[in-house]
């Protein structure tokens, strides 16, 4: 997901709970290893969750100007990890050294706001939108939670929730990671809150959904009967963890792909959804967003 691969936290090496004075000094040395052709070694990268990306001094630039108000960083901390409490400190340093399951086990014991955030956005860089979004949709219908956030990333501005929740909603689902509907009732809302939500303030993703349902639909139909085969499937990109429950494979942009539920055998409580693409025959491999 671009929102965390790209984020501008991730992109000037810092936290979202860093400072502007961080900021500017990590801004300023990361320019002089691009001066003298050198890269500088990131401490907050998460190289074995997400993909490289390319620091120069326009990337430094547009990231900084990212963070230009409260509102922004408001907004960029939403899908980018704090380090506010000791077990964040210890959850992020095993997430660094690529313990996924380490940190998703630190932040499932706690139950503060910003363990809550780093625990969705983990979900949300592992792949599993809907869980993560659901998560930050509570927090943000949480007015206590909001001014946690708020105090720590925003100077303790005042975050308008409401718009924030819907620029939320109608950005991931307009850029096709999350379907709103089913994230918002995963959140706990009731059947009567959901569709006014929709209408009224995200009606982009809904016409964005119900175009795609439209094409789902069509090609369907188009179809010949569906044969049922028997394979035995391997799935790569998650050594240690079984996959099960797998979906009907489907085809989407010319490639075969496939759902399935990962968890650990002795840490079942903390098991995802996952996104598998073909490699070959009866072999998938893991789609990192």
């Amino acid at each position: 997901m671009d929102f965390i691969t790209l984020n501008p936290y991730r992109v000037l090496d810092v936290y979202s709970n860093a400072s502007t004075k961080q900021i500017t000094s990590n801004e300023s040395r990361i320019k002089a290893f691009i001066k003298v052709g050198k890269t500088m070694p990131a401490s907050t990268d998460m190289k074995d969750l997400l993909d490289d990306i390319k620091r120069d001094n326009d990337t430094l630039a547009e990231a900084r100007a990212a963070l230009n108000t409260p509102q922004d960083r408001m907004w960029h901390a939403l899908f980018w990890w704090a380090c506010v409490t000791e077990a964040d400190k210890q959850a992020l340093v095993a997430l660094n050294q690529g313990d996924t399951e380490a940190a998703m086990t630190t932040w499932a014991a706690e139950n503060g706001t910003f363990a809550r955030l780093n625990l969705a956005v983990l979900d949300m860089a592992m792949g599993c939108n809907t869980d993560g979004a659901a998560q930050i949709v509570k927090l943000l219908r949480d007015p206590q939670c909001v001014a946690d956030i708020a105090a720590v990333v925003a100077s303790g501005e005042f975050i308008n929730a409401e718009e924030l929740l819907a620029r939320f909603i109608e950005e991931l689902a307009t850029n096709g990671a999350i379907a709103p509907a089913r994230t918002l009732s995963k959140a706990g809302l009731a059947t009567q809150e959901i569709d006014p939500f929709l209408m009224n303030v995200a009606k982009k993703p809904l016409e964005h959904i119900s175009a795609e349902v439209d094409k789902a639909v069509a090609a369907i139909e188009s179809e010949p009967p569906a044969v049922r085969e028997r394979a035995l499937l391997r799935f790569e990109g998650v050594d240690g963890f079984d996959v099960y429950n797998c979906s009907i494979p489907f085809e989407f942009r010319g490639r075969r792909h496939i759902f399935g539920r990962v968890e650990r055998r002795d840490l079942w409580v903390a098991s995802r959804i996952a996104l598998f693409a073909e490699t070959g025959r009866d072999c998938y491999e893991r789609v990192r967003e």
